[in-house]
């Protein structure tokens, strides 16, 4: 199973705390022996 999420590299409010929770949620999937992947996109290409 593959886990996708998009931020923007230079987003102020919320991408910051998504890229912890992503890991929060990977670190979890690694404890229970949950075959998952994590990717995470940048949709602000100029940055």
């Amino acid at each position: 199973m593959v886990r996708a999420n998009m931020v923007f590299t230079a987003c102020p409010t919320v991408c910051p705390i998504m890229t912890p929770n992503m890991r929060e949620i990977q670190d979890y999937a690694i404890e229970n022996d949950i075959d998952m992947k994590f990717i995470s996109f940048s949709l602000d290409p100029e940055k």
